[in-house]
Formats: C-alpha cells, sequence, structure tokens
C-alpha cells in the first residue's frame, strides 16, 4: 500500500453547544474515525484516523492523528427589567421599582451562564443615572469582550413634572376669584400627579 498524509479540515472550533469533529480527506478516500466521547465544551481534543475504506493506501502516521480545540462563544447581551429581556431603557420616574439584568442573547439551549456585575443592587426607582456592567460569566463555554457597548447598560430615570392644583383652606381645587366676604382663606398648591 501507498502511504500518503490526510489533511485535515481545522484546528479551531467556536463553542455552538454541539459536538465538533474536524475531518480529514485524501484523494476522495472515506475514513472512519476514533474520537473523544465527547467534544462539546471549550478544551483541547484529539481524533485519529481508525480505517480507510481503500487498502491500497495506509495513512502516515504523521497524520493519523489530529489535534484540535473548541474556543468559547463570545456572548451578546441584551438589556431588560423585571425578567423581561429587551426592555431596559430609559424612563421617567413613576414609582416603579425595577430590577436591571443583563441576558445572554445567543446562548446555547440547555446552558446557564450567571452573569457577573460591576454593582451588587439590581433595583432602581428614583431619578437619577444608574451604570451597569457586565464584568464576568461563570460558565466557561462563553466569554465576553470588554469594549463592546452592549456589555455596559446606563439608565436614566427623569424626574416626573407635576402638576398643580390650587386651592382654600385644605381644599385642593377650588381657588378662584370671588368677592370680598370677610373670610379669611388660605391658598395652597397641591401635586396633583403625584406617585403614591
Amino acid at each position: 500500500p501507498k502511504t500518503v498524509d490526510a489533511s485535515w479540515s481545522t484546528e479551531q472550533f467556536t463553542y455552538n453547544g454541539q459536538n465538533q469533529y474536524p475531518t480529514a480527506t485524501y484523494a476522495g478516500i472515506g475514513f472512519t474515525y476514533k474520537t473523544e466521547e465527547s467534544s462539546k465544551n471549550v478544551g483541547t481534543y484529539t481524533i485519529s484516523i481508525e480505517s480507510i475504506d481503500n487498502t491500497n493506501y495506509v495513512i502516515s502516521e504523521t497524520s493519523k492523528s489530529h489535534t484540535y480545540s473548541i474556543s468559547p462563544l463570545t456572548a451578546n447581551f441584551s438589556w431588560g427589567f423585571n425578567s423581561n429581556k429587551t426592555n431596559a431603557t430609559n424612563v421617567t420616574y413613576d414609582g416603579t421599582t425595577r430590577t436591571v439584568s443583563a441576558y445572554v442573547s445567543n446562548i446555547k439551549s440547555g446552558d446557564v451562564v450567571k452573569i457577573k456585575y460591576n454593582v451588587s443592587a439590581f433595583d432602581i426607582k428614583n431619578a437619577g443615572t444608574y451604570q451597569f456592567t457586565v464584568i464576568g460569566l461563570e460558565n466557561d463555554n462563553y466569554t465576553f469582550d470588554p469594549s463592546r457597548s452592549d456589555t455596559s447598560k446606563e439608565i436614566k430615570i427623569s424626574p416626573r413634572t407635576i402638576s398643580l392644583s390650587w386651592g382654600f383652606n385644605g381644599l385642593t381645587t377650588d381657588a378662584r376669584n370671588f368677592t370680598y366676604d370677610g373670610i379669611k382663606r388660605t391658598v395652597t398648591a397641591y401635586v396633583s400627579n403625584a406617585i403614591g
């Protein structure tokens, strides 16, 4: 038999939640492989040619085995309020407490990725500017690029513009022009659209 060198398809994969293996080729010959039991997660693996379907050839020892690796998937992030994964946006104060969270939008089925943040408090309610940043992931199959804009989220809660009503003597809406009648009236303004 003629000794030949097989060519391997790749040395590098990106994690996709599935088992991934390279393949060998030489002049249309079919190969049977010996593989790792699983090559799904990030890591380095070895695959070997176990047999070929043409007895006129023998695969050289130097190309019979092949080392390849699986790299982490770069996470894409979306941000949301109260378990909604995409609705985190600037709002006007309305008395509502909102819990801010980031989500890995390209997570693979069945995976769990715990996200680490630059803060420990995620509930926002009062007017102000709040900054949240992803600083780590607890799943070796995923990584993130801290230079990308989706790794951080700034949320502004704007003050509520008040509406006023005016009243006499504790009434909230009856302040009006009148003719002198000897009655002392105390004029007070009231916020008619206050929350709570």
